[in-house]
């Protein structure tokens, strides 16, 4: 009988914070459709970041232009050739422990940018190489 009375309370549990979740993503949304980033009206709607054709916008700061792009995400890559991995993103840096080499064709988990840099993780070592030293799919 008390385990009976248990489950019960604990499917009444569930449906609640199954509601409570679909309310604070329901709300989650209408804030992010309603919300005008501090700018102009209550109607305004919000800031375009890319344009239309899919490429990043060009966003002039001073003198020179950059390309606004998202945040990166992790991505899997394949080794155009040879590679060292690196402690730190900078030429000069030491190798990365315990091992640093690594062959042409293995993939690996590039999981971090640093300008020109990519960390990458290959499940046996971590570390820094170029960006042109991998192809990206």
């Amino acid at each position: 009988m008390i385990y009976r009375a248990v489950i019960g309370v604990l499917l009444v549990l569930a449906l609640l914070l199954t509601a409570n979740e679909k309310y604070l993503e329901a709300r989650a949304r209408g804030a992010a459709e309603s919300d005008t980033f501090g700018v102009g009206s209550a109607s305004a709607g919000p800031i375009q970041r890319t344009m239309e054709s899919g490429a990043p916008e060009l966003v002039r700061s001073g003198r020179a232009s950059i390309a606004r792009t998202g945040p990166f995400v992790p991505h899997r890559v394949r080794m155009r050739r040879d590679v060292n991995l690196l402690r730190d993103p900078e030429t000069g840096a030491p190798p990365a422990e315990p091992v640093s080499f690594v062959p042409a064709g293995i993939s690996a988990q590039a999981i971090a940018a640093s300008g020109d840099w990519y960390l990458l993780d290959t499940s046996l070592t971590r570390g820094w190489a170029l960006r042109d030293t991998v192809e990206e799919p």
